[in-house]
């Protein structure tokens, strides 16, 4: 009786797996992302494959909200930039790093995470990583 546990536990962890249950990380190649993707409030970013992109009305900072989770974008970014994919880590979404463009002399910068594999689930900004909201992007055409 006691081997029948842990057996049955194991089999229910693989029917799990079996069914299609994706738990893992947001994760893409660099292809995966080229093209145009929409957001919020008329965003838009445009991934070009020589590391340029386009940005129109793309928020560069947010207002705090008590609970972090419902913050409403305060400044916008319009213009051209860069684009790197991080290379994934072991844990967690993997990272876009954009820089655009120069405001006041200093280099304007966010980090967008991908969701899901091959960034099916779309690109997000999380402005606070002790809440839940995010700023999220689908994607609007490929190869843009």
């Amino acid at each position: 009786m006691k081997k029948i546990v842990p057996v049955s536990l194991l089999c229910a962890a693989l029917a799990l797996g079996a069914v299609g249950c994706d738990l893992s990380d947001g994760y893409a190649e660099p292809k995966e992302l080229l093209g145009s993707w929409r957001g919020g409030q008329g965003a838009e970013l445009t991934f070009r494959e020589d590391g340029s992109l386009t940005a129109v009305k793309v928020p560069t900072s947010f207002a705090d909200s008590p609970s972090n989770d419902n913050m409403k974008p305060l400044t916008w970014f319009t213009g051209k930039g860069t684009w790197r994919l991080e290379k994934k880590t072991e844990l967690g979404n993997q990272r876009i790093d954009v820089i655009l463009g120069e405001v006041f002399g200093s280099k304007e910068s966010i980090a967008l995470k991908i969701d899901g594999k091959g960034a099916k689930k779309g690109i997000f900004i999380r402005p606070s990583e002790d809440g839940s909201y995010t700023f999220a992007f689908k994607r609007s055409s490929p190869h843009g």
